[in-house]
């Protein structure tokens, strides 16, 4: 989608704040409810800024996008939040992984189309081959343990059909042809429902990366904007465009820095070059900041570390010595200190781990509302 300047820093608009119940077990909130406003101009028609919280344990949500996620089995439909960053990176690593299933399963389609032609056309010289019923055995057992790993309702149904299919007998011990293939077109029609299904979820999944996206290129724009604005504009001017703009840097990692701004008072003190300044080092920080966290994303990728060495030392000279406040500074101490220890772990080629420490550097950058002396301190 392109949309020109001026359609982008008017992208979202905001709804009145309502209450948003989250339906079954919600995994995102203590509470089973937020205070949201729905994004009016949201091509999906799906998107909603929390506002507000019903349970402290709650509160590192506010300033978050929520969205409801609906599965194949209704009962397994989940909620879940972004910032402004993994919104679009959520939605297109989404997109990749149904691309990647939709692939295997027009694989698995393939090998099922040859095995019903070898046993509809050639069984005579297959079924006196163990060689060949050895292959064709091997061969539906992989298609089988591949599906029955799955969570689809489909995809399960296939690989249990197949999994009846692999020694090519019969109830009664008889090599049977004619049963199988017909076991065979039954997976191949399980298939193509699921494949129907994946369209669906990945039309949806690219949707949001494409809606993240745009939600992205529009806090890049209003920083241009808001840089220009910090270095010509009257102090009215600049108070004028927070208050406008009031909604859009409550979103997070913004909203992070929104906080920084309000608690030093910042924003009343618009005559001074220094506050300005601090205004810029803040939100400019906030951005480098989710970029930094898309960048770590990558570290997991061990296709990307073996073409990018040194990503641990790109990471680290993407911060700065320090920041514009204590806190951002303790934070960027903070994430010096992770970035140490995930290049021990790469040294060590300990997987789990590796995982579990990007997560919780994360959890740094995104939870931080929720640590015990909150934000800012």
């Amino acid at each position: 989608m392109h949309l020109d300047n001026e359609r982008l820093l008017n992208m979202l608009e905001f709804g009145a704040p309502e209450v948003y119940r989250l339906g079954g077990v919600s995994r995102i909130s203590k509470a089973g409810k937020y205070r949201v406003k729905k994004v009016l101009n949201d091509p999906t028609n799906k998107h909603y800024l929390i506002v507000g919280v019903f349970d402290p344990k709650d509160v590192s949500r506010v300033g978050e996008i929520l969205a409801v996620v609906r599965p194949e089995n209704p009962k397994l439909t989940y909620y879940q939040s972004w910032d402004v960053f993994s919104l679009g990176r959520s939605g297109q690593d989404s997109a990749d992984s149904i691309a990647c299933s939709r692939d295997t399963i027009e694989s698995i389609r393939l090998g099922n189309s040859v095995a019903i032609k070898s046993f509809t056309t050639s069984w005579s010289a297959i079924g006196s081959n163990p060689l060949a019923i050895e292959y064709f055995s091997q061969l539906l057992s992989g298609y089988s343990s591949k599906l029955l790993g799955a969570r689809t309702i489909s995809r399960i149904h296939a690989g249990e059909v197949l999994s009846d299919v692999i020694d090519l007998k019969d109830s009664r011990g008889r090599y049977n042809p004619g049963a199988k293939s017909a076991q065979l077109v039954m997976t191949d029609r399980l298939l193509r429902d699921q494949l129907t299904f994946d369209a669906l979820s990945l039309h949806s999944a690219r949707n949001r990366a494409g809606f993240g996206g745009l939600v992205l290129d529009t806090f890049k724009q209003e920083l241009v904007w808001l840089d220009r604005l910090l270095s010509f504009g009257r102090s009215s001017t600049v108070a004028q465009q927070f208050e406008r703009s009031s909604e859009l840097y409550h979103c997070n990692p913004f909203g992070y820095g929104l906080k920084v701004i309000n608690h030093n008072g910042y924003l009343n003190s618009l005559d001074s070059l220094v506050a300005r300044n601090k205004i810029r080092r803040t939100m400019f920080l906030e951005d480098l900041l989710g970029e930094f966290s898309n960048t770590l994303s990558l570290v997991k990728n061990k296709e990307v570390r073996d073409l990018r060495p040194k990503i641990i030392s790109d990471l680290e000279s993407m911060l700065p010595i320090s920041g514009p406040s204590r806190v951002y500074t303790e934070l960027l101490n903070l994430l010096r200190a992770d970035l140490a220890e995930l290049g021990d772990i790469i040294a060590s080629d300990d997987g789990p781990a590796l995982l579990r420490k990007i997560s919780q550097t994360k959890k740094h950058l995104r939870r931080r509302e929720a640590n015990t002396s909150g934000w800012p301190i």
